[in-house]
């Protein structure tokens, strides 16, 4: 049961990461909604000849993209939020 509540939350972080990612690059919910339509029809639709581990697999991998997306192609900053961040005070 701790087991399955850990594995759930880390399932959520991991897609959240990426979705989220798709969300702020495209400054749009639609990008992001479809990725997890797709997720979860492609979860609705396993074969019977899965492979052993193929739940960590496919975690691994969103973790993977999401690491890699953040990374390589960072989404933009805003001007406005640039702009209204105070500046360091000198001591």
């Amino acid at each position: 049961m701790v087991f399955s509540l850990v594995w759930r939350i880390g399932v959520c972080l991991v897609l959240g990461y990426s979705l989220s990612w798709l969300t702020i690059r495209s400054e749009s919910l639609l990008p992001a909604t479809l990725a997890h339509m797709l997720y979860n029809v492609l979860l609705g639709t396993r074969s019977e000849g899965d492979i052993a581990g193929d739940p960590i697999i496919r975690v691994a991998l969103w973790a993977i993209v999401a690491m890699a997306l953040f990374r390589y192609w960072p989404p933009a900053e805003h001007k406005a939020d640039i702009e209204a961040t105070p500046p360091l005070e000198r001591a």
